[in-house]
């Protein structure tokens, strides 16, 4: 990385970048956190054949708040330009598969085990 495009991404920085990102952070914390307290509270107070699918929200709630603190957080360090997304899109792709082939891996030798 250059000097031009080094200094390019520290002009990028500021107090207000640097507020906005910690304001995304304490509100995705806030909303994880309160919503592993009310969530049990409510699983209680629903009839009892619904309360695993109402505490199975828990982890769903902690993923998409985290997954828009992400989305959110994003274009504030870096600008929405097409090459930045296509370049963002294709680490997230490698990301993602090699957190899936285990599993994915796994699903196989299953199948494959079930028919021998």
């Amino acid at each position: 990385m250059d000097n031009e495009a080094f200094d390019a991404v520290l002009d990028q920085l500021s107090l207000a970048s640097i507020g906005q990102f910690a304001l995304i952070i304490m509100v995705t914390a806030l909303i994880i956190r309160l919503s592993a307290r009310f969530i049990p509270l409510l699983a209680e107070q629903v009839p009892s054949e619904y309360r695993l699918s109402v505490l199975s929200l828990v982890p769903v709630v902690r993923l998409l708040s985290l997954l828009a603190a992400v989305i959110l957080s994003v274009p504030i360090f870096i600008p929405p330009t097409r090459e930045n997304l296509i370049a963002l899109l294709g680490a997230s792709g490698i990301a993602l598969g090699f957190a899936l082939k285990d599993y994915v891996s796994s699903l196989f030798a299953g199948i494959v085990s079930l028919y021998e």
